[in-house]
């Protein structure tokens, strides 16, 4: 593949803080280089002077929605992700998630950068097979498949902010029938995607429809057996049935399955659960009078847990941001670069981590 100039053009580059902060993370693959302002970036260039490594090491909504954006950043933005989204869709990288990633924006800028009928149109075929036997499944297919929506965009999201830029190999854990596994599989048509779940049941429905690897698990997770690296690996809401011991086991596991550069992406209960139960009577199937407890455990800790009545080791978690950074700083390989609440179809919070070279 030939080396290729990617043009951009601002007047406001060196002298527009909030601009070159929204900007910064963005580097070219396979060697390509930058046109900015007549001056041609190598990326060996931005890494050592015009990126700022401090500043570009996350690119995340909530982390940069903050500076007010003046008429001349704005234009500047728009452009250069005009001219960005141009390079991507040429490669192919990300194709259909770039739109996603592009509605995101939204929230940055006050309204969308393209049209809404230009992302719609770009919309990946999902396929509507339902298992008889999925108890995720409630009668509205609508409301079922928004959730692998939620998954994509925060997965996308987080690509970018990792900057990785191909997605070869996929685990899904846990899977349960495919609702969101379905998406990835329509997503990332090419990837080989494995399906990892207790419920062998599930797994199979996986394999059968969706063409996946099937992976049974283990309820002792030290006991899970897992020989591929992965590019990405999804895990919603599995860590919001942990205790605290079970979450260092689970990371670490996720850690040792990942290829260097690829991501992590897993949902916790985050203070929005926690503000369900404490103001608006949610209980999550826990026994309600063991909630005064959790609730106090959670606010002198940071993260609290309760077993399903009934169940051991089988519950409900709660864990601030701040408790969950702590447990991910104990895994040196593990680089935070997204942090969302409420990320996940407005209800979990969504962690994107990517797995270093160390020396």
């Amino acid at each position: 593949m030939n080396k290729r100039v990617v043009p951009v053009y601002s007047e406001y580059l060196t002298i527009n803080e909030p601009a070159l902060r929204i900007i910064s993370p963005w580097r070219m693959p396979d060697g390509d280089e930058l046109f900015v302002n007549g001056v041609i970036y190598s990326n060996e260039e931005l890494s050592r002077g015009w990126v700022s490594t401090e500043t570009g090491s996350e690119l995340t909504i909530k982390d940069y929605a903050g500076p007010q954006l003046d008429k001349t950043s704005y234009c500047y933005i728009k452009e250069f992700f005009c001219t960005l989204k141009n390079y991507y869709l040429e490669r192919q990288i990300i194709s259909s998630g770039w739109y996603q990633f592009v509605l995101n924006l939204h929230f940055i800028f006050g309204d969308t950068i393209y049209d809404y009928d230009v992302i719609l149109d770009d919309k990946y075929e999902v396929l509507k097979d339902i298992s008889p036997n999925d108890l995720m499944f409630h009668n509205d297919i609508d409301r079922y498949l928004s959730v692998g929506d939620s998954a994509l965009r925060s997965i996308n999201i987080g690509l970018i902010a990792a900057r990785k830029v191909s997605v070869n190999k996929i685990l899904d854990m846990p899977c349960g029938h495919g609702r969101v596994l379905r998406t990835l599989k329509s997503a990332f048509p090419d990837a080989l995607i494995t399906a990892c779940d207790l419920d062998r049941d599930a797994v199979d429905f996986c394999t059968k429809y969706f063409s996946a690897i099937p992976l049974y698990s283990k309820e002792i997770i030290e006991q899970i057996r897992i020989k591929d690296k992965y590019d990405l690996i999804w895990c919603g809401s599995l860590f919001t049935h942990l205790d605290s011991k079970r979450w260092d086991s689970l990371l670490n596991l996720f850690s040792s399955s990942l290829e260097t550069g690829g991501i992590l992406v897993f949902t916790v209960h985050g203070i929005h659960a926690v503000h369900l139960i404490r103001n608006c009577n949610r209980d999550f199937g826990l026994e309600p009078f063991k909630l005064p407890e959790m609730l106090e455990e959670f606010d002198n800790s940071g993260f609290a847990y309760l077993d399903y009545p009934g169940a051991a080791n089988w519950g409900i978690s709660l864990s601030s941001p701040t408790w969950v950074m702590s447990q991910l700083q104990k895994i040196r390989q593990l680089q935070v670069v997204m942090f969302t609440e409420i990320g996940w179809t407005h209800f979990q919070d969504v962690i994107v981590c990517t797995k270093l070279k160390l020396p």
